[in-house]
């Protein structure tokens, strides 16, 4: 019998390259919880966004409804503080696409930050906190112009903000 650290050694080192099965479960976690969020037409997707409604928060669902065993696992990567899972949520960053599944303010989508970190001032005054992008500027010949919403007008100071 052979102890595991042997086991998870890299062939070269005198192990059989199994690897770090923690790790590796995670990142297949991680997999699942990234296809939920990235319009995968799968059924059991759409069975899941169906019983569950969970909310999207960049591209990780945050879930509102009470979760079968199995994917309250899944879903407690989401949320665990361990190193691994903190990197790989820092990692994620969406693409715009046509704006219709990122959020303005929450997601991490224009920088390294949501907006909503990088701004907390502007986020504080606006009156639009849950929009998703399209619904934040409209098309007017080809040229996108925003249309944010405050709940009073801003301050000079505050247009430089942004």
């Amino acid at each position: 019998m052979l102890a595991w650290d042997t086991v998870a050694k890299e062939k070269d080192r005198g192990g059989l390259g199994v690897g770090n099965i923690l790790a590796k479960n995670k990142a297949l976690l991680f997999k699942w919880i990234w296809k939920l969020g990235s319009n995968d037409k799968a059924s059991w997707a759409d069975f899941i966004k169906e019983k569950y409604s969970p909310q999207f928060i960049n591209g990780m669902p945050k879930f509102r409804k009470k979760l079968l065993r199995i994917w309250l696992g899944i879903s407690s990567t989401i949320t665990s503080t361990d190193l691994d899972s903190s990197l790989i949520r820092a990692g994620c960053k969406l693409k715009m696409g046509n704006g219709n599944h990122v959020n303005f303010w929450s997601d991490t989508w224009l920088t390294d930050f949501c907006l909503a970190n990088s701004y907390p001032a502007l986020f504080r005054l606006s009156s639009s906190k849950a929009r998703i992008v399209s619904q934040m500027g409209y098309w007017i010949e080809g040229t996108w112009h925003w249309n944010l919403k405050w709940r009073r007008t801003l301050r000079t100071s505050e247009n430089l903000l942004f």
